[in-house]
């Protein structure tokens, strides 16, 4: 089991007491627990059972998308993957994996080496999250480019893996 959302108030016992057999008597510390409560008063209690975070009701959307990219981080280096929601879910591709983004108005086109796929996101939000990343650069104001992944390239363009082109702004 790797996520756990745990209600703090369940019928037969308490998510509190659930979290520490979690952590103590089955010496669980790797499955990643969030609390969940109407009631925020419990919060001093929890981290003695070492959760990942605590989501309060009612639950909105993005307490719960940001819980997810918390967990997704803390079950991986983050350092290698690329986390984004497609289609209600959140999908990790491999940094390597990517060869470019293409901006499409309020869309992303993301291209992989296994996939082609168009989902919500700005360019410039996921250029932001790979700043760190110095093989991703924005060659173009609707091009981010995985140099890893070029294959040769000539005045006007990048000739990328499976033989994608992508334009260079021209100055």
């Amino acid at each position: 089991l790797d996520i756990l959302f745990i209600d703090i108030e369940m019928d037969e016992t308490n998510g509190i007491e659930a979290g520490s057999r979690i952590r103590k008597v089955m010496h669980n510390y790797e499955t990643i627990l969030f609390y969940v409560s109407a009631h925020d008063h419990y919060h001093q209690k929890l981290y003695t059972n070492k959760p990942s975070g605590f989501i309060p009701k009612p639950i909105m959307q993005a307490a719960v998308h940001n819980a997810i990219l918390v967990a997704l981080g803390e079950m991986g280096d983050k350092s290698l993957d690329f986390i984004y929601k497609y289609q209600g879910q959140y999908v990790k591709a491999r940094r390597w994996d990517i060869l470019f983004f293409e901006s499409q108005n309020d869309r992303v086109r993301i291209v992989t080496k296994q996939y082609d796929r168009v989902y919500s996101d700005k360019l410039k939000d996921i250029a932001d999250r790979l700043s760190d990343d110095l093989n991703f650069i924005m060659v173009h104001r609707s091009y981010l480019v995985n140099l890893q992944n070029v294959v040769s390239d000539d005045i006007k363009s990048l000739h990328m893996l499976h033989g994608h082109e992508v334009p260079i702004a021209q100055k």
